[in-house]
This record gives C-alpha cells, sequence and structure tokens, in this order.
C-alpha cells in the first residue's frame, strides 16, 4: 500500500511538472526552434522574379559579408559601427558613473531621493511618451538656447543635422537607461554587510576605497550580468532610431538592429518579403559573431574579477 501511495505520489508531481512546463515548452519550440529553424533555411534560399523561392547556396552570406566590409560606405557597416560605438561609450563611461551616483544613493546623502527620482522617470513613464517629450525640447528650447549663446550661427535641428544627431542619439540613450542601473546597483550595495563596511570606516578608510575594495566585489555579479547581456545585445541594438525617425532615419545614425527591422517592415519598394534571405543570413552571422564574444566576456569576467574574499 504504501509503495502504491508512493507511486500516486510521483505520478501527480511528474504530471503537475509536465502541466507546468508544457506552455512555456510549447512557446519555446514554435518561436524559438520553429523561427530560427525557417530563418536558416531561409539564408540559404533567394526569391526570383516571379516570387518563387530556389536554391541560392551562399549567396546571401557573401552579399552581407561584403556590406559589412564596407564599413561606412555602407548602412549595414555603419550600423554595426555604430552599435560597438554606442555599447563602448555607454559603459565607459556609464559604469563609472553608474557605480558613483549608485554609491551616492546607497549612502543616502543630500537629495538622493530627488536624483533616485529624476534619474528613475525615463523608467516610469511610456518609451513613447518620453520620446515625444525629448523631441519637442531638443528640437524647440535647445536649438534657440544655442543659437541665443552664440554656440552655434544658424537655428540647428539636432535630430536631423549630422554633425548632432548621432550625439544626441547617445545622450538619449544614456539618459533613458541610467534609470535602471539605479534599480539594480543600490538594490545590489544593499545585500553588502554593514558591519563589514562599519569595521571599515573605523579603521579609516575613504568612501572611495570602501567602494572599490568592498562594495564593488560584492556586487561583481550584478556588474557583470549588465555586461554580460549588454555584449550579447550589441548586433540586435536599434537605439531609439523608431521612436524618433520612424522608418526614415538619416544614414549616419543607423544601428545593426535598426537596418534589419528597417528593411524587414519597409513597405516603400513593395518587395520587403525577397529580402527576407537576405536579412535571415545577417541574423545567422550576428549570432555567429555574438556568441563566442558573449562566452568569452562572462568566462573572462568570471576569471579576472575581483572576489568578495
Amino acid at each position: 500500500m504504501n509503495e502504491r501511495k508512493i507511486s500516486k505520489t510521483k505520478a501527480v508531481e511528474y504530471r503537475f511538472i509536465f502541466l507546468t512546463l508544457l506552455y512555456p515548452g510549447i512557446m519555446f519550440l514554435v518561436f524559438y526552434v520553429g523561427l530560427n529553424s525557417a530563418s536558416f533555411a531561409y539564408s540559404f534560399l533567394e526569391y526570383d522574379a516571379d516570387l518563387n523561392l530556389h536554391w541560392a547556396g551562399l549567396q546571401n552570406f557573401k552579399k552581407a559579408f561584403e556590406m559589412i566590409f564596407q564599413g561606412n560606405n555602407s548602412l549595414l557597416g555603419r550600423g554595426i559601427i555604430n552599435s560597438i560605438s554606442i555599447f563602448l561609450v555607454l559603459n565607459v563611461l556609464g559604469i563609472p558613473i553608474h557605480m558613483l551616483t549608485s554609491y551616492y544613493l546607497f549612502k543616502k546623502r543630500l537629495g538622493y531621493r530627488l536624483i533616485r527620482f529624476s534619474a528613475m522617470m525615463p523608467s516610469i513613464v511610456s518609451g513613447f511618451v518620453v520620446s515625444l517629450l525629448y523631441i519637442r525640447v531638443i528640437e524647440g528650447p535647445i536649438p534657440e538656447l544655442l543659437l541665443k549663446l552664440g554656440i552655434v550661427e544658424e537655428e540647428i535641428r539636432i535630430l536631423w543635422d549630422p554633425k548632432y544627431n548621432l550625439a544626441n542619439i547617445y545622450i538619449y540613450s544614456f539618459w533613458t537607461g541610467f534609470g535602471s542601473g539605479l534599480i539594480y546597483y543600490p538594490n545590489a550595495m544593499n545585500q553588502v554587510n554593514d558591519e563589514v563596511i562599519e569595521s571599515a570606516t573605523i579603521d579609516g578608510a575613504s568612501d572611495l576605497r570602501i567602494l572599490l575594495s568592498i562594495v564593488m566585489p560584492s556586487i561583481y555579479p550584478t556588474l557583470t550580468t549588465f555586461m554580460v547581456s549588454g555584449v550579447a545585445g550589441i548586433m540586435g541594438n536599434a537605439g531609439p532610431l523608431y521612436l524618433f525617425y520612424g522608418y526614415d532615419a538619416p544614414p549616419e545614425t543607423y544601428f545593426s538592429g535598426y537596418y534589419v527591422f528597417q528593411q524587414t517592415m519597409s513597405s516603400k519598394t513593395g518587395t520587403a518579403e525577397t529580402l527576407y534571405p537576405f536579412l535571415s543570413a545577417i541574423g545567422i552571422i550576428f549570432t555567429i559573431i555574438s556568441a563566442p564574444i558573449t562566452l568569452f566576456t562572462k568566462w573572462a569576467m568570471e576569471k579576472f574579477g575581483p572576489s568578495e574574499d
């Protein structure tokens, strides 16, 4: 009898586990395995004049690599360069600023509530609303102010002027992404043992020494997660271009993810469907490039990063 009860209990547990995993399992098979399998198959095909598919071999990959190696002379090459550059700029500048600001909030210094609220506003409000407000400011008061201060000699359109539009996108991306860091990093800092910090303070350690020697090693796993996820998303980065420009972003502002999105959704030529095999090849190339770099970044940060000990 006991064995029967145990077997029935296990059967109920297995049934529960099966039913719990059934829906996400189906979603994984359909939207990941299925879609990626179709994308892989598409990358070796092409459409003819009658919109019939036929074998193309490696032609789509050859075309994609040619565009990539053209650099700034092609939209795809320029998009990859911009995606890498914005990642480097936002992390080289962003991580130190995130750390210092988060530590200021963690220490609850003067005005920390106002700083937290101001930085988190873009994360709370709809991205569409934030972008509209930002466009109103950047296309209205800011150019007028620059003109009055004599910084520019004539009125400019920051969103469209090649001298300013890419830098403007960097600033917007940094501003809108700043709030998320001020959620995760201070929360991670709150897990640091107070007694360790108090002991270091009694021993005469400065705030900077406490941050570098105690806090940073303790929150390093959080920093690793941000860095690894950021590296993994470089090739798929579309920036805020659709919010600012729709399908008509200036060429100099293109990101790699936006290029694929724009080509996929474009309806001007009426031949967007014929680009699917080529875009599928680009997606596979992006994966081949991103996967080893992401794994290496994770390994390197875990191997050479600081230890809590």
